[in-house]
């Protein structure tokens, strides 16, 4: 069974796949004979993998999940839901996939698993995002820039602390996203030998410059803009490509705000 598991993982990553789901389906059959249940839910879980973007897919992983559930195999049960979480996303079916990825997060919450736990509340982030759910997007980028503070990663919570603020921007919270980029700022002096450090503070500074325009203070927004040329002139424009607005949203402000950038 582990042997016939092994060749059906080989010959679907060398593009065999109708091979490769015979041998899993072989290994899972073997394993149901033996009553071997954890060999029985790995095979499942790997055919489930190998039909990632097919509804067969989500048969495989739900049989999965409910043989890890009986044994209380919580680390197996967090792997099987956060496979359901991307199979569920690849078919469009978001809403789902952001329940499969909540009930991961609680799990790996539970055994400890901080990296896991990280990912888990990065695809909610982009998930809610893609639903235009901001207020759900607020609530995990908090435990995502909470998360990073307290692992030393200063840029994973300056990235935080500018989704956040997108998100507040958009809920009409101009003066709470004008916060959280300070505090975006503050991280980024703390670490500013780092480049990716003055990168973050670019993308800061660029925020709030559109945040200020928007609002009407052209000057505030013109110093903020100065702060975003003083850093492309000292990183160099390739370092900032995507990161800051382009000249077009910058004239776009410009003309809505009554000042020249």
């Amino acid at each position: 069974a582990e042997c016939r598991l092994c060749l059906g993982i080989f010959h679907r990553s060398l593009g065999d796949q109708q091979r490769g789901m015979r041998e899993l389906q072989a290994s899972m059959e073997l394993c149901r004979e033996l009553g071997d249940r954890p060999g029985e839910s790995e095979a499942l879980l790997q055919m489930g993998v190998s039909y990632v973007s097919s509804p067969q897919g989500l048969v495989h992983l739900e049989r999965c999940l409910a043989i890890r559930r009986e044994m209380f195999d919580t680390a197996g049960e967090a792997a099987c839901l956060q496979k359901l979480a991307e199979t569920h996303a690849a078919l469009g079916n978001l809403p789902p996939s952001a329940t499969c990825w909540q009930d991961c997060l609680n799990l790996r919450k539970d055994l400890g698993n901080t990296a896991a736990v990280r990912l888990c509340l990065e695809h909610l982030c982009a998930i809610y995002m893609q639903l235009g759910n901001l207020a759900r997007v607020s609530d995990f980028v908090v435990q995502l820039r909470e998360l990073a503070a307290a692992q030393g990663d200063p840029d994973g919570e300056a990235s935080a602390l500018i989704l956040m603020a997108k998100c507040q921007a958009n809920l009409g919270k101009s003066k709470a996203a004008i916060a959280s980029l300070k505090e975006g700022l503050d991280v980024c002096a703390r670490h500013s030998r780092s480049e990716q450090m003055l990168v973050r503070e670019a993308e800061c500074h660029d925020k709030l410059s559109q945040l200020h325009y928007e609002l009407g203070d052209r000057a505030e927004g013109k110093r903020e803009h100065e702060e975003v040329r003083r850093l492309k002139k000292k990183l160099g424009k390739e370092m900032l490509r995507g990161v800051i607005s382009d000249k077009e949203t910058r004239a776009k402000l410009s003309r809505r705000s009554g000042s020249g950038v």
